[in-house]
This record gives structure tokens, C-alpha cells and sequence, in this order.
């Protein structure tokens, strides 16, 4: 039984199929090499008149902070940071309207427009600049070590040593908000801490004079039972000043250790600098263009050839109507065409015969 798979035609029939295709480009070769040349004329033109852009690059490196390993151990679940989310901190957090407008100003970046339209060249920068997260390691599972992701910034313009300023300056921002964020998170806690240590020594005093009181009033009472309570309050008073001198202790070793360490990040987060980038080489636009020119005229020359050979209207061989289930009859070729009929000469009537 013959399935459909083999009869579908194969490697074999494709190649038949190239072959017929040239074999009829062949007949028409001024045709081919005519539209070869206004294709490559058309795709040169238009690439001459295009401007060459160079881009420029750099990467950061995201690690997760020391305090926020540790702090994930005490937690019911694990912080995730998406790549989505390192992308919009960078965007939209370091990448601010007013430092963005400055950066462009001091790199000469669309001087015209900037002066003109801010707001037009902002939104166009910002959709130029391409922010790409990878290797991120947040999505998985910590294994113990803090972990860690990439992130690298690109951006292109017309001049290669302005692109690397600008992504460069890009780059500054990142690290230059991040440090901002770890100080406002640092000093932040370090207030907490602080408020937290002074209300626990002024609760401290408030007890121990209660305390104080407490056992003096005991000393001088009459009654004994009246004694018996305050010197009960007065043991009640001193375990609350211990267990507020435990908690003293703990918070002003974290305390010490706050004022010892200034790795509190935004996000528990740092950014480092991993690649700063280089510029581009200059490239020659015009031997650029001469050899896009010769790419395009050997690439395109075999497609046109297809296409004139596809299109052709004559048929050269009958196996192109077998192909089609017909059965052909022959070639049918166009008649002679008939010759031009010559002028008719009219008739000379016969010279009568003078009658006798």
C-alpha cells in the first residue's frame, strides 16, 4: 500500500524543480541581470543614505547583600527578584528624568532637539537604551551563598566615543543610586536602632526607681503583710529590669554592629561594576557600502533568476505539463504569419473592334 509520504516530492525534486527554474532564466539573461543590478542599485542607494550607528556597552554584577543571606534563614519564604523587576529598578529608579536629561546634555546628545523638545528626546532615549537581565540566579533556590545576577546596558548612537560616555554615565547612575539607597537604608537603621536603644535604658530607669521606691517603702512599712507586697513588687520590678537588660544588650549589639558595617542595600542589594565597555572602531562608510553593494549582487542574483524563471509564460518542456496530470500533445507553435496580400491591378476592358 502506498502511503502519501511517498509520493510527496523529496530532496531530488526540489533540486529538479532549481534546475527548471535556471534552465528558462537562462533564455532570458538580459531580463535576469537587468533586475539583479536595479535591486542591488536600489539597496545600495538606500544603504548609502543611511547613517552608521556603534554601540556601546556595560555590565553589572547584582549580588545579594551579607545581612539579607542571613536574614532569609529567619523568614518564611525566600525574596524573589524577577528579572522584570532588576530591569524596572534600573529603568525607573536609578534612571531618573532630571539625571537623564543632564547626562544628554553634558554628552551633546541631540543638542538641537534637546533645547527644543526635552521631553520627546527623553522618551526616545529611553527607548533606545536596551537594559538586559541574565544569568539570574534570584530565581532559584539559595543554596547558602548570597546570590547573584548580570545586568548589561547598551545603548548606540552616530558616534562610538559618545555612546561609550553616555553608557558609561548610564553605568555611574546604577552604582551612584544604589550606594545612595544603602546609605538612606544604613542610616535609617541605624536611627531604629538607636530610638530603640534609648527607650529601653529610660524604661530601664523608669523600673529600677520604681524598684527603689518599692524596697524603701518595704524598709519603713509597719504591717507585715503591707512589707510582704511591696517586697514582692520590688522582686517583680527587678526581673523586668533583667529582662530589659537582656534586650539592651541585643539591640545594642546590633547597634555596634550597624555602626561597624555599611552594607544595607536597596532592595538587599548591591551593584557592582564587572565590564566598563570600549568603543567602537570608526567604520569607512564608503568600503562598507562597496561591499554590501557586491554581497547583495551575488545573494539576490540567484533569487531573481528563480523568480524570472518562475514567471516565464513559455513552456520549454513537456514535463512541466506532466507535472500537472495532464497529458501532452505537443507543443503548440505560433503560425506564420500570412503574407501581405499584393495590390489588385484592375482589368483592362478588350478594345472593341471597329464594326465593318
Amino acid at each position: 500500500m502506498v502511503e502519501w509520504v511517498d509520493v510527496e516530492p523529496g530532496f531530488r525534486d526540489t533540486v529538479g524543480e532549481l534546475q527548471r527554474l535556471f534552465w528558462r532564466a537562462r533564455q532570458r539573461k538580459w531580463l535576469v541581470l537587468g533586475l539583479t543590478l536595479l535591486v542591488t542599485a536600489l539597496l545600495v542607494v538606500r544603504s548609502a543614505r543611511g547613517q552608521i550607528s556603534y554601540g556601546a556597552n556595560v555590565k553589572l554584577l547584582v549580588t545579594e547583600s551579607v545581612t539579607e543571606a542571613v536574614s532569609r534563614e529567619q523568614r518564611s519564604g525566600t525574596r524573589i527578584y524577577s528579572s522584570e523587576n532588576l530591569r524596572d529598578f534600573v529603568a525607573n529608579a536609578a534612571f531618573t528624568d532630571g539625571k537623564i536629561l543632564s547626562l544628554l546634555k553634558t554628552a551633546g546628545y541631540r543638542a538641537r532637539d534637546i533645547d527644543a523638545n526635552p521631553r520627546v528626546v527623553l522618551q526616545s532615549f529611553r527607548e533606545d537604551v536596551e537594559i538586559d537581565v541574565y544569568r539570574n540566579h534570584f530565581l532559584e533556590e539559595p543554596m547558602g551563598a548570597p546570590r547573584t545576577a548580570n545586568i548589561a546596558i547598551g545603548i548606540r548612537t552616530l558616534d562610538p566615543e559618545m555612546s561609550l560616555k553616555i553608557v558609561r554615565a548610564l553605568g555611574d547612575l546604577v552604582v551612584e543610586r544604589d550606594a545612595a539607597y544603602r546609605r538612606e537604608a544604613y542610616e535609617a537603621a541605624r536611627s531604629a536602632v538607636g530610638y530603640e536603644l534609648r527607650l529601653i535604658r529610660d524604661r530601664i530607669a523608669e523600673t529600677d526607681a520604681k524598684r527603689a521606691s518599692a524596697s524603701a517603702r518595704a524598709d519603713l512599712a509597719t504591717n507585715r503583710y503591707e512589707k510582704g507586697e511591696l517586697r514582692y513588687q520590688a522582686k517583680a520590678l527587678e526581673k523586668q529590669i533583667n529582662a530589659l537588660d537582656y534586650e539592651l544588650t541585643r539591640v545594642r549589639n546590633r547597634y555596634e554592629e550597624l555602626r561597624m558595617m555599611d552594607n544595607a542595600g536597596s532592595m538587599g542589594l548591591r551593584f557592582e561594576r564587572i565590564d566598563w565597555g570600549a568603543a567602537e572602531a570608526v567604520v569607512n562608510k564608503k568600503l562598507a557600502v562597496a561591499r554590501f553593494g557586491i554581497m547583495v549582487l551575488f545573494l539576490s542574483f540567484p533569487f531573481v533568476a528563480m523568480g524570472v524563471g518562475g514567471f516565464d509564460r513559455r513552456v520549454y518542456d513537456s514535463s512541466d505539463v506532466k507535472r500537472l496530470g495532464l497529458v501532452p500533445l505537443g507543443i503548440v507553435r505560433a503560425p506564420r504569419p500570412l503574407p501581405a496580400p499584393s495590390p489588385m491591378v484592375p482589368r483592362t476592358p478588350l478594345a472593341q473592334s471597329p464594326s465593318t
